[in-house]
């Protein structure tokens, strides 16, 4: 609020339309504990859509979802190792090698943060990993590998390294959106979800099978959720 201007957002609006996490993630992402900020439905929408809606939910929707059309919904045994795609004779990548170190990295990084309360910061590592775990998708292409039973356990190898990358950004999304972290580990199936778990890739148990449900964070319709607002500020 602004006492100056007299004007101001309504916490309890923002947890009706959006929930309780939405709210504590735009917060802590935008608002440095140490100083004033500013706030805007706008911008809001704009952050819920592009990392709850887009990134993360996305994320997990999509992989849950090639877990149960793969693999009946069982998560994989990692099989065979990586190259990277690309012209014959051109250099491989090794995008497992790469997303594992990312992962691992960057929650480095974010428990050093975390010490510091720097929570902006810290959740800024969050979604590097996010990022990361979607550029894999479309460098593995699993849609393509699924078409080949001879890539099977390639296909497995992605898809056990996308949860497990999900698991770990799970953990450590959990004192910001703590009921979304819960409802991510019920989808993977996981309870191997210690603070401690969360710098060494490999934690996630094979052979148990994933619960599908909806995504975690639906994306709105910006114009539309703007117009909802305003009207219920002006009432």
């Amino acid at each position: 609020m602004s006492k100056s201007k007299g004007v101001g957002a309504y916490s309890d609006d923002l947890t009706d339309k959006f929930g309780a996490d939405a709210v504590r993630y735009y917060l802590l992402s935008e608002f440095p504990f140490d100083r004033d900020a500013s706030f805007t439905y706008i911008n809001f929408i704009r952050k819920y859509n592009a990392d709850l809606a887009n990134t993360l939910s996305n994320l997990v929707n999509r992989t849950v979802v090639m877990t149960e059309k793969y693999f009946g919904g069982v998560i994989p045994e990692i099989g065979a190792g990586n190259v990277g795609r690309g012209d014959p004779g051109a250099p491989k990548i090794d995008f497992d090698a790469d997303l594992k170190e990312t992962v691992i990295s960057r929650a480095g990084n974010y428990a050093a943060l975390m010490n510091e309360y720097k929570i902006a910061e810290a959740i800024d590592e969050i979604l590097e990993i996010l990022y990361r775990a979607n550029k894999y998708i479309d460098e593995t292409e699993p849609w393509i590998l699924g078409k080949d039973e001879a890539k099977t356990d390639r296909l497995g190898t992605v898809l056990y390294n996308l949860l497990e990358s999900i698991r770990i950004a799970g953990i450590l999304l959990s004192p910001i959106i703590p009921e979304t972290s819960a409802k991510i580990f019920a989808q993977i199936n996981t309870d191997v979800t210690g603070y401690d778990t969360a710098f060494e890739f490999g934690g996630l148990k094979s052979g148990v099978k994933v619960n599908k449900g909806e995504p975690v964070f639906m994306r709105v319709d910006e114009n539309k959720m703007l117009a909802e607002l305003e009207k219920r500020e002006k009432s």
